[in-house]
């Protein structure tokens, strides 16, 4: 946490908020899965994961991370 300068309470924030985040998009996602072509959403969430992963890593700063986090939270699901 050090070389990329964050606290353990930011990190702890960023954890928090992929957890809610999870809770309140899980259920959307199994729904619209299981009424529409798994495939596509399933291929869709793993190109969206593949894009947004590296770009967290390449953040400037605490708040970029925060503010594209539900977005690749909503990618892996």
């Amino acid at each position: 946490m050090s070389r990329i300068f964050l606290r353990s309470c930011q990190v702890y924030l960023i954890a928090g908020i992929n957890r809610f985040l999870a809770f309140i998009v899980q259920p959307v996602a199994g729904y619209v899965a299981d009424r529409y072509q798994g495939r596509s959403i399933i291929l869709g969430g793993l190109m969206m994961t593949v894009v947004f992963i590296p770009l967290s890593g390449i953040a400037g700063n605490y708040w970029i991370i925060v503010r594209a986090w539900p977005v690749r939270v909503l990618s892996v699901r």
